[in-house]
């Protein structure tokens, strides 16, 4: 850290000048105020509202200090050379041959706790005097002319480093997030270190604990902790350009996908050229290049040479066929709903009047008063995918475990009875699941879909000793007095109205004694909800969908002739089981 501002140099937000002592230090803070600490203790800051034209305020090689407008208009200048941050806590001008000509003061008045020489004041018999104590000045060194007064200590000087916030905003990517001054009061070059280091100490601390436990939800602290070292790292305005940078990234992979080029490259740590990607994949050399430039800094690919490519783990990830469903269908289908759901709202004046069939998603794809799923069904090809899709996203879930069947149901069941219906439940593969978890849970099991689904599967399931039922559970449920029904990862897709009827349906059919509806859902946290849970809502906003909280969870059942009992959760996995029962 340097006590002198020379030619050439800014002084900006996030960097300071501090006495060779270092007693005092001067800092224009990242929020645009100008402040001066002596001993860690702040002895002046100003708070005056400002312009938001500036580009800067530099010290050029001529020897002035001058600040200009975005426009390039120069607003105001004193004839200087550099700046020092003085171990008699006087901040100074000086010109090149080392002659003051502009000092605070500040060690006068109420702006300073200790003592040394000043600059002389201009010699009384000439009529030029000092303003009053604490006031900054400026004086030409030759003949002590005034040049120019701040009438309050440090405020015209605050005002011109005040009006650089917007240009520094854009511009720097040393500024000190707000995160920062949550651990410090000032957003020095000093305290960005603090807060680095503690950023640092808590990512080691998060590690460390994640190495015992393994745990989802201690990696995810390691994550959070390591996206805020980066923040800190980074700062807001570099933040800020972050999202372009995501986009580009995005957009590359995408465009690589549709091309060929993640196929081209060999797997096993083998490079390719891009003149050997471009002979593969008929894509023009030079745009191989431009979009592999996106594609390395942060992955997926490895860039080995000039133009040299290879594959990582995080690119051959998209060879899976499973894998490659899930980012397609979501570019495809899905992102861009959630970038043009600003349109979709502004359209509606900002309600929420996000339905099944008008909403981003058909706006995106031009299918108002179509469900997301029925213009899907339309194109063979983009509902193969979805459901390719969808089977790689639930083999990431739990299927068994959460809900202690056996415990909870087993002394209810007998042979005869409806022990579990499996509503919407696909092929079958969670009640087969929970019933070979299950051996000694007695009873019926009822797999029911719509009819076309299980004309495909119903015989197979059947082998397993599970009845299989076309239903549409958006009618009366047939299946009167079942110990549960089970709903899993499937309300979600349906607005608050929808989910009611289903809801109902299933209270019409329950016993009150006995019966209990199970509903297996992510469940949004109230605080501190995690950017999986914010992705996984937003693609539901996109088709009138939404993830919901225990409150929310609370609400709909509610609404639905039913009441919250409880929520299942197991240590770090995403999803619970909600348990409600009649009212």
């Amino acid at each position: 850290m340097s006590n002198t501002l020379r030619n050439g140099q800014w002084l900006i937000p996030g960097h300071s000048l501090q006495s060779t002592n270092g007693k005092t230090e001067f800092c224009v803070q990242s929020d645009g105020k100008l402040a001066i600490y002596q001993d860690g203790s702040c002895i002046f800051q100003n708070t005056a509202v400002q312009r938001q034209d500036i580009q800067g305020l530099k010290m050029q090689e001529d020897g002035n200090l001058c600040l200009y407008t975005i426009e390039g208009e120069k607003i105001w200048q004193t004839e200087t050379a550099y700046c020092i941050v003085q171990d008699d806590g006087n901040i100074v001008l000086y010109k090149s041959g080392g002659s003051p000509i502009w000092a605070s003061h500040t060690q006068d008045g109420t702006y300073t706790t200790g003592g040394g020489s000043q600059i002389p004041q201009p010699d009384s018999a000439t009529g030029r005097t000092h303003p009053s104590k604490g006031a900054m000045t400026a004086l030409n060194s030759g003949n002590g002319e005034f040049k120019h007064t701040m009438g309050w200590p440090l405020l015209e000087l605050s005002q011109l480093f005040k009006y650089l916030t917007v240009y520094f905003s854009f511009y720097l990517t040393s500024n000190i997030p707000d995160s920062a001054y949550r651990f410090c009061k000032m957003g020095t070059i000093a305290h960005r270190d603090v807060a680095l280091q503690q950023s640092l100490d808590q990512l080691v601390s998060a590690t460390n604990v994640y190495q015992k436990s393994l745990s989802d939800e201690d990696r995810y602290k390691v994550l959070m902790n390591a996206t805020q070292l980066i923040q800190t790292l980074r700062g807001p305005a570099d933040m800020l350009y972050a999202q372009f940078e995501n986009a580009a990234n995005t957009g590359a992979i995408r465009t690589l996908l549709e091309a060929g080029v993640f196929e081209a490259i060999p797997t096993g740590g083998k490079s390719i050229s891009a003149t050997e990607i471009s002979e593969k994949t008929g894509m023009d050399k030079e745009l191989v290049v431009r979009h592999m430039r996106a594609a390395t800094p942060v992955g997926p690919f490895r860039e080995v040479g000039e133009e040299q490519y290879a594959h990582t783990p995080f690119s051959e990830i998209y060879l899976v066929p499973q894998m490659r469903a899930v980012y397609t269908s979501m570019m495809h289908d899905f992102v861009p709903g959630m970038m043009r759901n600003c349109e979709f709202l502004r359209q509606k004046n900002w309600k929420n009047e996000i339905t099944l069939r008008n909403n981003p998603y058909s706006l995106v794809h031009n299918c108002e008063g179509k469900t997301a799923f029925e213009h899907l069904y339309e194109n063979p090809s983009n509902f193969r995918r979805f459901n390719e899709s969808m089977k790689a996203a639930d083999s990431m879930l739990v299927t068994t475990g959460l809900y202690p069947f056996t415990q909870e149901l087993g002394l209810l069941a007998s042979d005869d009875t409806v022990t579990l219906v499996d509503i919407g439940g696909g092929r079958g593969h969670v009640i087969r699941q929970i019933k070979e978890t299950e051996p000694d849970l007695k009873g019926r099991f009822i797999l029911q879909d719509q009819a076309s689904v299980i004309e495909d599967n119903g015989d197979e399931i059947e082998k397993y000793g599970i009845e299989a039922m076309g239903h549409d559970f958006f009618k009366p449920q047939p299946v009167k007095g079942a110990l549960a029904y089970y709903i899993r990862r499937c309300l979600h897709n349906w607005p608050n109205a929808e989910s009611q009827k289903i809801l109902s349906n299933l209270a019409g059919a329950m016993d009150r004694e006995k019966s209990r509806v199970l509903i297996t859902e992510h469940i949004v946290p109230d605080v501190g909800g995690s950017m999986f849970h914010a992705w996984m809502d937003q693609t539901m906003m996109t088709f009138g969908g939404l993830e919901r909280s225990t409150k929310d969870w609370a609400h709909l059942l509610d609404i639905s002739g039913l009441e919250l009992v409880k929520v299942w959760r197991a240590p770090g996995v995403p999803v619970g089981v909600v348990e409600a029962r009649l009212k």
